[in-house]
This record gives structure tokens, C-alpha cells and sequence, in this order.
């Protein structure tokens, strides 16, 4: 336990020293409040590591008692991902996570597995943050519309503010004294260098983004 508030202490460092950048990742003081002791999460590359377009990626998660997943994404551009669990999730695995047993996301939730998560495209600093609940999360989200690709994703909040708002009015919403968890795990999202050739990006319609 002693080990695993060193590392967290050591990412939240982390975490504040990139909020002082100039792009909009999450600063330490904002996540600070979905951090609590019980959960153990990781990006398969690592906390702090790199990714870049269309790479894919699972995530490592050990809960210390029974509970459910849900991961967001903090992105560089401001908004809040949710991107855990997904649909079919409870049709697949509708019980909770067990104690003490490491889970492969999404991975251990598919049936055809193995399965992996897109990256999201969008340049910067990120954070994954992953929270364990007693009762699954009920978490408000609109589709995030995405140019030029056959899928979506699950947007929550234009802003890393509003984001942790809407996990903590879902947290308050489960029964009193009901236990929770919540980890951080901070990577950064490198765009590809451009191909000799091809042309540049093309200028979004308002109200797109380019996402999985």
C-alpha cells in the first residue's frame, strides 16, 4: 500500500508539472479529487508513456475489492472521454471486477477477444483516469461526431472542470459510504510526422473532431 501512494504521489507531481504547459491537459489540482487509495491502473506502455495515430493499447487494473470499471480520458483539446465500459459491456461481463486479480481491458471483456482501444488522435498531454465503484457508475455523455470515420465517441464535458464534476455527482449519487476507488495514469498522444506528399489537414467543420 505504502508503495502504491509513492507512485500515486509521483504521477500527481507529474500531472502538475505538465498542467503548466501551455495545452489544456488536466492539472493535478483538478484530478486530485478522483484520486482515492484501492485501485491500481496502467497503460500497457507504461504511466508517462508515448502513443501516436492509430496505435492501440490495453490497460492493466487490480481493484483491492469487488467493483466496477470506468475509465475516462482527459485530452489536450479540453475534452473529457468517457471510454469505459463500452457497449455490449454488461451483456459480456455483468458482474463486478473481483479483488486481487488483474484484469486486461478490454481484453478480458470481449468475447472474440483479443481486443485493444484506439488511441484518441488529438496531439498533446492526456490522462487516463480509471475509477473502481462498489455500483456501476452512471455517467450523462453525448456522442462526439467524427469526421470522416465510421465510429464516435463518448464525449462527457468540453472541459476538464465540468468532466470531473459530472464523475463526482456520480460518485455522490451511489449509496452513503459506499466504496470507491480512483487511479491516474498520464500519457502524451505524438501526431505521425507528415509523408512527403500528401497533403495537410483539412479544416474541421464546426462541432467534428478527429477521433477512433
Amino acid at each position: 500500500m505504502i508503495r502504491r501512494l509513492v507512485v500515486m504521489g509521483v504521477l500527481l507531481a507529474g500531472l502538475a508539472v505538465v498542467g503548466t504547459a501551455e495545452s489544456d491537459v488536466a492539472p493535478a489540482d483538478v484530478l486530485a479529487s478522483l484520486v482515492r487509495p484501492g485501485i491500481v491502473a496502467e497503460l500497457d506502455k507504461g504511466c508517462e508513456s508515448e502513443y501516436v495515430a492509430d496505435e492501440r493499447y490495453t490497460m492493466s487494473v487490480t481493484v483491492e475489492q469487488p467493483a466496477y470499471l470506468t475509465v475516462f480520458f482527459f485530452l489536450s483539446d479540453g475534452r473529457a472521454l468517457l471510454e469505459f465500459p463500452f457497449k455490449g459491456y454488461t451483456e459480456h461481463r455483468p458482474g463486478p471486477l473481483d479483488a486481487s486479480v488483474a484484469y486486461e481491458v478490454p481484453t478480458d471483456w470481449l468475447v472474440d477477444g483479443p481486443g485493444r482501444f484506439f488511441v484518441p488522435r488529438t496531439p498533446g498531454p492526456a490522462v487516463a483516469v480509471a475509477i473502481a465503484s462498489a455500483e456501476r457508475l452512471v455517467i450523462p455523455h453525448s456522442t462526439t461526431r467524427c469526421h470522416d470515420q465510421g465510429v464516435s465517441q463518448w464525449l462527457i464535458a468540453y472541459t476538464h472542470e465540468e468532466a470531473v464534476a459530472v464523475i463526482l455527482d456520480a460518485l455522490g449519487a451511489l449509496p452513503e459510504g459506499a466504496w470507491w476507488a480512483g487511479a491516474v495514469c498520464p500519457f502524451t498522444f505524438v501526431a505521425p510526422e507528415p509523408v512527403e506528399g500528401e497533403e495537410g489537414e483539412e479544416e474541421l467543420p464546426a462541432g467534428f473532431f478527429i477521433c477512433p
